[in-house]
């Protein structure tokens, strides 16, 4: 198999086919969640009949991953969904984030990009069945070269429409980064949640009002970055800092503090980033509060 011979492991560049039940994943129009909007956002922009899709830019932990796939669940029948992901692993290897796709295709597709190119549209246009394609490519700022190359000529192609989420456009990638450009790709930001945001997931999340008190002390802990905050919550929630009281959550004697799965989380953020991004991060850690001078 294509992953066996670049010496990929297995599942490092993931690849799924989303069917139509779970696209529209039952009860989907029925739940409320924060930044519904965003959502309808996403889906206009696949669905419009201009340009070829969108793009969700946010930090890690922004919630990318969770917009997208509540704008996929809103498609219909007339869809299929592809998803590709990119990894650190992957990203080192030639097609590493479309390897999956690539090991359905014969060895001698494998020979020049256009072949390549080629033997992809060939089986999604097999798959599709007369369906519009939605490429979603989550992680797209870990694509190799090749697997950029592929993914934006499929769209300027007008085989699939692209929703790409990413940390950073400039990481994108030239050729998707020209789809941006030429006013083809939607972008679509996602900043860290307000306050009002926070207590609206939070209450979602965990069926309850969060008293006003413990909302803001989880949103000053977390930043406002959607993953810190629940994984940031329900650590507290184990540990008895927030309890439950009738029908709200509220802070108890015990002041937030971060501990096991919250530290994880930090730690495996801080791993990802460069050696001259992390001696400017120790630096900032220890100088602390510094005052601003014009």
């Amino acid at each position: 198999m294509f992953q066996q011979e670049a010496g990929l492991p297995v599942g490092s560049g993931r690849t799924d086919v989303i069917s139509a039940a779970q696209q529209q994943g039952k009860g989907w129009h029925q739940k409320h969640y924060t930044r519904h909007k965003t959502v309808l956002d996403v889906v206009a922009a696949l669905t419009s009949g201009t340009g070829c899709g969108a793009v969700i830019v946010g930090e890690h932990g922004a919630g990318k991953s969770f917009i997208a796939q509540r704008a996929l669940e809103q498609l219909g029948d007339d869809f299929l969904v592809v998803q590709v992901r990119g990894s650190s692993i992957s990203s080192k290897l030639p097609y590493g984030a479309l390897s999956v796709l690539l090991n359905e295709l014969d060895s001698s597709h494998l020979e020049h990009p256009l072949m390549v190119l080629r033997g992809l549209t060939q089986l999604l246009h097999t798959r599709a069945q007369g369906r519009t394609v939605v490429l979603f490519v989550d992680n797209a700022h870990d694509l190799d070269e090749l697997s950029t190359m592929m993914v934006a000529q499929l769209c300027a192609g007008g085989h699939v429409l692209l929703l790409a989420a990413c940390v950073d456009l400039p990481n994108l990638g030239s050729d998707i980064m020209g789809l941006w450009k030429d006013d083809l790709l939607r972008r679509v930001d996602l900043g860290p949640f307000d306050f009002s945001e926070t207590a609206d997931s939070l209450a979602q999340e965990y069926g309850g009002h969060f008293s006003h008190t413990a909302a803001r002390a989880l949103w000053n802990a977390s930043g406002g970055n959607a993953l810190f905050l629940h994984s940031l919550a329900r650590e507290q929630i184990k540990l008895g800092v927030i309890v439950r009281h009738e029908d709200s959550w509220v802070l108890g004697d015990r002041p937030v503090a971060l501990a096991g799965e919250i530290r994880d989380v930090l730690k495996a953020r801080l791993n990802r980033l460069s050696p001259g991004q992390r001696d400017v991060f120790e630096l900032l850690s220890l100088a602390g509060a510094l005052p601003c001078r014009p």
